[in-house]
């Protein structure tokens, strides 16, 4: 699909604000995707681009959409980039659909935000999502979150939550960490803020990144590092965690990506039969 995509105007013309804040590095085929699945909301949804990439090729896919603010530039990590995008965000909600990622439908979610639109400064609105791993689609609900549940780090995807703005703005993501600030910000977030559980799939992505994939053996130790600070783990706990990264490692190391995802699909299937 090739641009540039005018803006949709929405018939009411007064339905309240949300931004989405999208990074990317050096992948514009991703960046399309996101794109592409937003260009379906009405203008009044804020879009902002956090662009890292060194060269053009995320900035051209940019241009192709209209409305779209675009920050180009280099950063200190996934969570700075965020931080930038959410520092000049004007949306009541603010939400992180990152490159690759996308809306499931854009229609239902304007519905969905237009039905809570009256709590979107003050409430979390958080939904389900769909991953697709090994070239298939299923449907995940978002967990129950009890204390254990958030204690624990066990949340929604990040892709399917809206944040208040202006409180996500006064708590920012930990720049220092480079996997697990944004389970750390959430676990307070929920804590500290009323919820809303919406049961239909709001957002769609693919089964992959930096917390799926365990990099070298000084990156594995980083990630165990912060999850055990992000999800303030016991030291059972703590045991169990190091012996899951360190066999995700192994499997890395002993399997192509193919073979990979179909471990990852098995033991999603497993895990949903049980809820």
């Amino acid at each position: 699909m090739t641009g540039p995509f005018p803006p949709i105007i929405s018939p009411l013309g007064s339905h309240p604000n949300v931004t989405f804040v999208t990074i990317c590095y050096r992948n514009p085929a991703d960046l399309r995707v996101t794109l592409t699945s937003l260009a379906g909301l009405p203008e009044e949804y804020e879009r902002i681009v956090v662009d890292g990439s060194p060269d053009d090729s995320c900035a051209s896919v940019t241009a192709e959409f209209a409305g779209i603010r675009n920050i180009h530039g280099p950063d200190k990590g996934k969570y700075d980039a965020m931080n930038k995008g959410l520092a000049v965000a004007r949306g009541k909600t603010i939400c992180f659909m990152n490159s690759g990622d996308c809306l499931v439908d854009a229609a239902a979610f304007d519905a969905m935000i237009r039905s809570n639109q009256g709590s979107l400064d003050t409430v979390i609105v958080y939904g389900d999502c769909i991953k697709t791993i090994a070239g298939e689609a299923i449907v995940v609900p978002a967990p129950e979150l009890t204390d254990e549940a958030l204690r624990v780090g066990i949340l929604p995807s990040h892709q399917s939550i809206l944040i208040p703005t202006a409180y996500h703005q006064r708590h920012p993501y930990d720049a220092t960490m480079h996997f697990a600030a944004d389970t750390k910000f959430l676990k307070a977030a929920f804590t500290a803020l009323p919820r809303r559980h919406v049961a239909v799939p709001i957002a769609l992505f693919a089964q992959g990144g930096a917390s799926s994939s365990p990099g070298n053996w000084t990156s594995l130790l980083s990630q165990f590092r912060e999850l055990r600070e992000a999800h303030e783990l016991g030291t059972v706990e703590q045991v169990r965690m190091a012996a899951l990264l360190i066999r995700r490692k192994l499997f890395h190391m002993m399997f192509n990506e193919a073979a990979l995802q179909r471990q990852q699909l098995k033991r999603l299937r497993r895990t949903l039969k049980q809820t």
